[in-house]
């Protein structure tokens, strides 16, 4: 859906470059309204023909169901309503307007000022460099002349990359050209290193006779590329942990509670964690089917820096000279739009997996067990979906209960192993 956005404008590039082309070389005396028909009629066809390719190639999104087709049959929808506008607005729109301003005869262009169009361009790199450089903030939003170093040294070698296959395509071309054989094999086996990552070089060389497939080399390269996995949807940041610890089965209520008092406290104590609320029970309901004996505790942690309702970073003002954040008489923070965001983590907590690993270490209580990493929405997505209130799971059928719970045992053993 995103390369099909990306065409909606591709095919007005396409026409006003090929308008202007034509404008260039045509001769003085032709007129400019045969011009601009022919080159709209040049690639019109082109145009059309790729723009219905894109809009074939999405109709199997309107086939999806459940939660998959609400999420994308909108979205299909609108990108094809919208190519739809954008190509007739390029084959009757952009022509006339093409002709009504490009039509006339230019004027002999004056003499041409390279030094006054290099400065333009540096100013105009430099202020994009620095833009990006304060939004994206690769290096973290407080080490300013870094990051700008570093985006400025990212887009050069990219551009810098562009600009030298640009210069030597030629050469690239006729070497290419002149080995299509081994050309060709660096292809499929980049073709085949893709089918790995993605199928898992288990199922994608499961075919091998098993001497080779129970050599340690062969092993090795199993567990190191296994495979894309099949969920939908990966889980979002929601800023929120689910624990789901699990007593003693025969533990009373007073148990349970007092194990509940001693992980809320011991989580709360962690300095990024910013709210933790935990409860036992059960209700009547095939909603929340859990017994006593296991805990549900709600962790919201904090932001690495401090934002607004929006999301956005919030600034403060920063004493340079002594190395840390100007407080008022009440010791809160002042705001200042020209100084640095305020960092709410810890220096060794790099990323929402760093604070996992401290709830877990806190909610360690003798007779608990741990419990797998869970956020609320994307759990409650899972139990619903499928019935269970597991991140993993297995659903035996048959023709039976002794049957299914014959078969069940057996594959719970294989699971232990």
């Amino acid at each position: 859906i995103a390369i099909a956005i990306g065409t909606v404008v591709d095919m007005g590039i396409v026409l006003c470059e090929n308008i202007l082309k034509h404008l260039d070389e045509a001769p003085p005396d032709e007129p400019r309204r045969e011009v601009v028909y022919r080159a709209c009629a040049e690639v019109g066809g082109a145009v059309f023909t790729a723009v219905m390719t894109t809009i074939i190639s999405f109709l199997p999104v309107f086939t999806m169901e459940a939660a998959e087709g609400k999420l994308f049959k909108p979205l299909a929808y609108t990108k094809t309503f919208a190519l739809a506008g954008s190509i007739l607005v390029a084959l009757t729109v952009i022509p006339p307007l093409a002709y009504g301003l490009l039509g006339r005869k230019r004027k002999k262009a004056g003499p041409r000022r390279p030094g006054f169009r290099w400065a333009l361009l540096c100013l105009t790199g430099g202020l994009v460099v620095i833009l990006l450089a304060r939004d994206w903030a690769p290096l973290g939003p407080v080490f300013v002349i870094r990051n700008v170093l570093f985006v400025c040294l990212s887009i050069g070698t990219l551009l810098g990359v562009f600009l030298l296959f640009v210069h030597y395509y030629p050469r690239i071309l006729s070497r290419v050209l002149g080995h299509k054989t081994l050309f060709l094999l660096g292809n499929s086996l980049v073709l085949l290193f893709g089918f790995s990552v993605w199928l898992g070089v288990p199922r994608l060389l499961g075919w091998l006779p098993d001497g080779i497939r129970q050599t340690s080399g062969f092993v090795r390269l199993a567990h190191a590329v296994p495979g894309l996995g099949k969920e939908f949807m990966p889980d979002l940041d929601e800023g929120a942990y689910l624990l789901m610890p699990t007593t003693m089965p025969h533990a009373s209520i007073g148990e349970v509670m007092d194990v509940l008092r001693k992980q809320d406290m011991a989580i709360h104590a962690i300095p990024e964690v910013e709210r933790a609320v935990g409860k036992l029970g059960r209700v009547d309901s095939p909603l929340d089917p859990a017994p006593i004996s296991m805990i549900e505790t709600l962790i919201t942690y904090k932001s690495e820096f401090i934002t607004d309702e929006a999301g956005h970073l919030r600034r403060f003002e920063y004493d340079e000279s002594a190395g840390e954040f100007v407080r008022d008489e009440r010791g809160e923070l002042i705001e200042d739009p020209a100084g640095r965001p305020f960092r709410q983590w810890r220096e060794e907590i790099r990323n929402p997996e760093d604070i996992w690993e401290e709830i877990v270490r806190a909610a360690a209580v003798p007779g608990t067990t741990s419990a797998p990493k869970l956020q609320p929405i994307a759990a409650r997505i899972v139990m619903l979906q499928s019935g269970m209130r597991a991140p993993m799971g297995l659903k035996v059928y048959g023709p039976d209960l002794e049957t299914i719970e014959s078969v069940a045992l057996e594959i719970e053993g294989w699971l232990k192993q």
